[in-house]
């Protein structure tokens, strides 16, 4: 068998992820990093940014029904305003976007969490326990 540049490549990063995960797995034991922590830091960035977006989404959305009443509580043309509502409408577009990936990566960190062994329980329903203060950052509820 010939192996080709292509297949070499493709070796040596099979290669390379292996070892990479492999040391860093016995590095992160070897530094007492529990896993589930981890997991709860990236969890919490997830949840933020995830509000973050929808808070966009809300906000856009806001701004949209303002233009749109603005030009009728001014009583001007329906000409006036019209390209900015269009650009506001591409940028809803994008942040519906943005959304649907964010719940396509949720889903793609669930099931490399399931991968690590981290299993977590839920007890009802609830908030994810991630709150926003006004200058965006996210902090953990406290556990009761």
């Amino acid at each position: 068998m010939r192996v080709t540049p292509t297949i070499a490549c493709i070796y040596a990063l099979l290669n390379f992820n292996f070892l990479f995960t492999f040391f860093v797995s016995v590095s992160l034991t070897e530094a007492g990093v529990e896993k589930v922590f981890v997991a709860q830091r990236v969890a919490a960035k997830l949840f933020a940014s995830e509000n973050a977006v929808d808070a966009a989404m809300v906000e856009t959305a806001e701004l949209m029904a303002d233009l749109l009443k603005a030009r009728k509580d001014l009583g001007v043309s329906a000409v006036v305003g019209d390209r900015a509502a269009s650009k506001l409408a591409e940028a809803m577009t994008a942040l519906s976007e943005a959304r649907s990936a964010m719940v396509e990566a949720h889903t793609e960190l669930n099931e490399t969490k399931l991968r690590l062994g981290i299993r977590t329980k839920m007890a009802g329903v609830e908030d994810k326990g991630v709150n926003i203060d006004l200058q965006g950052r996210a902090g953990l509820r406290e556990a009761v």
